[in-house]
């Protein structure tokens, strides 16, 4: 019999310590329900946790995105609602203004009305707002900057501006020039002019393109494609097109191969140079992870840009709207009457083409949330069934472990009185 070493004693002390640090574990389980509270207690399943949380959270960060994004465009939409309303009323008053019954007094009134429905058709450009950006006034638009194109002969007076060869051109920009050049070896060569659906330049194919090309079509109108791609054909199957006027009388095709040398006859030539676009359409993430994501740009919607407005006109006469802005509709004579009509129908055209632009975002939109949402459903049970403890499983184990516990503590209590029996041999 030995005293100075109680193995037994040391055997339930080990005993009472495992049992009380399981069951410490265990007690959290059951308080936190989770059966990972750190990556001791599964070092796999935290990481893969840890994974799918940051995928959770982005997922709902992306529903309401997608809901924020979704507000904007029902923001936008309800302003063109009103825009349209605006619109039809205008072509009333067009309609009106062209029956003869009314006077000359008569039109002049209604020519009174139509302005003060084009400066709210502005107004509601200039102030329909979400989150302060404002949403109508073309900024929130990938769009070609404008520029001084390089006219070559100074005598003459040529109307243009400069392109980005990747820029997104509003498809109502016109443009009058008299001849294109494509500009320095540098700038993009993939300028070209199509007229019919033909390549018009003074090579054989747009392959051949290269440095300076000047191409024109006489005294019609051709079609400039931003980034064309042709058949084997020669026509145009893709690209950003936008209509240019091509005037005066240009008597042959030039090309060059430095800026010093250009070949013009008869009339001035200009080039279009490179130009720094904006890039400004509105991004929406909709998606947990990089590049998830979807864009939307938003036209200008004001008088100017739907035909109703110009910086030209009388000043102090019935279509002057102050600031410089006229109104290109002018129904105070029954022939300006009748060509309001097409020019109010022309805008409604255009406000309902944005508008179902707008529609169809929303209603992807709207997909995407319920996607999300989806996702994020199946995610969050699938880290749920890693992380999360089942507790009627763990209240067994923790019932086992207080039995174990009591019962260790006893033999612990036991095993510390055994020494006491060696006073029995001293008797």
């Amino acid at each position: 019999m030995r005293i100075d070493h109680n193995i037994p004693a040391l055997q339930a002390w080990m005993s009472v310590k495992k049992t009380n640090s399981e069951m410490q574990t265990t007690i959290q389980r059951l308080s936190t329900g989770y059966r990972i509270n750190s990556a001791a207690d599964d070092a796999a399943g935290y990481a893969i946790v840890e994974k799918m949380m940051g995928q959770v959270s982005g997922l709902n960060t992306a529903i309401q995105n997608s809901q924020n994004a979704i507000s904007a465009i029902q923001t936008a939409s309800g302003a063109l609602d009103q825009t349209q309303s605006i619109l039809q009323r205008m072509r009333e008053l067009a309609v009106e203004a062209s029956n003869d019954t009314n006077t000359t007094s008569d039109r002049q009134q209604i020519q009174k009305e139509v302005n003060q429905l084009i400066g709210q058709i502005d107004q509601i450009r200039n102030t329909t707002q979400f989150n302060t950006q404002v949403l109508l006034n073309g900024n929130l638009n990938n769009v070609a900057a404008s520029g001084t194109a390089t006219l070559v002969n100074p005598s003459n007076t040529i109307t243009g501006v400069s392109i980005e060869a990747n820029a997104k051109v509003n498809a109502n920009t016109t443009i009058t020039i008299n001849t294109i050049e494509t500009g320095t070896a540098s700038a993009p060569n993939a300028i070209q002019v199509y007229y019919n659906g033909q390549l018009q330049n003074a090579t054989s194919s747009a392959a051949s393109l290269s440095g300076y090309t000047g191409v024109y079509v006489n005294g019609t109108t051709a079609t400039v494609y931003i980034n064309a791609t042709t058949n084997a054909s020669g026509s145009v199957t893709s690209g950003t097109a936008i209509d240019i006027t091509l005037s005066n009388s240009i008597s042959n095709v030039y090309t060059s191969s430095s800026t010093s040398s250009y070949q013009v006859v008869d009339s001035g030539a200009i080039r279009l140079d490179k130009a720094t676009s904006s890039n400004n359409d509105m991004v929406f993430q909709v998606g947990a992870n990089q590049s998830q994501t979807i864009k939307l740009g938003i036209n200008d919607m004001g008088a100017q840009a739907l035909g109703l407005e110009s910086t030209t006109g009388t000043a102090g006469s019935s279509t002057d709207l102050g600031n410089g802005y006229f109104s290109t509709l002018d129904v105070t004579t029954k022939t300006g009457a009748q060509s309001a009509i097409t020019l109010v129908d022309n805008a409604i055209q255009v406000v309902s083409t944005e508008a179902s632009k707008l529609g169809a975002i929303q209603n992807r939109l709207t997909h995407i949330t319920q996607n999300l949402q989806t996702a994020s459903t199946n995610l969050t049970s699938a880290e749920s069934t890693i992380k999360d403890v089942d507790m009627a499983k763990e209240m067994m184990v923790f019932s086992k472990q207080q039995i174990l516990l009591q019962s260790s503590m006893a033999m612990l209590a036991q095993a510390n009185t055994n020494p006491q029996q060696v006073l029995r041999l001293f008797r």
